[in-house]
């Protein structure tokens, strides 16, 4: 593929994400009119994810235009003809971004970018079977919606913007976005000035994987809640589970290839729902007359069933199962099923 032949399929992959970025914000604001979410609400979200996928694809395409193909056994002339004629089976925004980073040096894991674009993939999928409110307050939708724009408005001006090739399919859709990013902001905000008490009483805040607000409530002996979205989760196991694959971004695959899945049995509940690692990202502020040392203990574990949180070194792990546990004497960390079966073996 020539040079020109790039130019005009990089335009040609801009001006679609530009049409359906529109579609989307005009979408979302006639959902406005109503206060529960409705189709319109899903299309718009589905034409964001879609113009996501393109936008990233387009970048990819200036890059190396090869990169984006996934069917192999092809010849240079037959895949660059299946890529200018549309047919060519291509990457998916997953893939799309790992190349972007591994291939075009692009860091779009700093401030979130990444993890904001995978969260609207996400949504997507929510907004295909129709359980967008399955649990969380419509507003919560709205500030998920919010930072895909966000992330979509820092990828066209750092990738697209001044770049002759798509420059003037960028502009007035940057300046559109802007006033609708800016409304959202202001929603996002009344909102959580309502619910500053709510936060304040909690034990330790963390982000919600169903809103992405820092408004995830964790209290000892209590259900676990989002302040911001409501969202209540049923099952904790479940629940632990899509915190730790969409907020700390560690997925079965990352077991797969050597990780360590931070879900265990809780020391407290015995639900599968204790996480290592969690990111306390809100914390209330300290008393006036409190000296630094008087301050809480930064949370490491948390647990999605009872609530409770612990620092690093509150909880430790088995030498024999691996288990979290509380156990253990003489310096030796063990738990009490463990512990047992030395005591029977001697």
């Amino acid at each position: 593929m020539n040079p020109q032949e790039v130019a005009d399929a990089e335009y040609r992959l801009v001006e679609n994400a530009m049409a359906f970025l529109r579609r989307s914000v005009l979408g979302m604001s006639n959902a406005d009119a109503h206060s529960d979410v409705t189709k319109e609400t899903s299309f718009a979200i589905v034409d964001l994810a879609i113009a996501i996928e393109v936008l990233l694809k387009a970048r990819l395409l200036r890059h190396d235009w090869k990169l984006l193909c996934t069917k192999k056994g092809l010849d240079e002339e037959q895949l660059s003809r299946t890529v200018l004629d549309g047919t060519a089976h291509t990457v998916g925004p997953d893939a799309a971004l790992t190349l972007l980073k591994n291939d075009v040096g692009l860091d779009l894991e700093s401030d979130g970018h990444a993890a904001s674009a995978r969260q609207v993939g996400g949504l997507r999928n929510r907004a295909v079977h129709f359980t967008l409110t399955q649990g969380v307050r419509p507003i919560a939708v709205k500030a998920s919606y919010g930072k895909g724009l966000h992330f979509v408005l820092w990828f066209l001006d750092r990738e697209f913007r001044g770049n002759q090739v798509a420059d003037d399919l960028v502009e007035d859709v940057i300046e559109q976005l802007t006033d609708v990013v800016g409304r959202i902001d202001e929603l996002v905000k009344a909102r959580k000035g309502k619910i500053q008490d709510d936060l304040d009483a909690a034990d330790v805040c963390i982000e919600c994987p169903r809103c992405q607000q820092q408004t995830l409530m964790l209290t000892a002996d209590h259900q676990v809640q989002c302040a911001f979205c409501l969202w209540k989760p049923a099952d904790p196991t479940v629940a632990a589970e899509e915190y730790v694959e969409n907020v700390l971004g560690v997925s079965h695959r990352t077991v797969q290839q050597g990780g360590e899945w931070p879900v265990s049995i809780c020391v407290a509940c015995s639900e599968k729902a204790l996480i290592e690692g969690i990111e306390e990202t809100y914390r209330r502020a300290d008393p006036m007359d409190a000296f630094p040392c008087d301050g809480p203990v930064r949370p490491h574990w948390g647990c999605f069933g009872c609530g409770m949180t612990a620092g690093y070194q509150e909880i430790d792990r088995c030498t024999r199962c691996n288990e979290p546990t509380v156990e253990g004497g003489d310096g030796v960390s063990m738990c009490a099923d463990c512990w047992g079966m030395v005591l029977e073996s001697e």
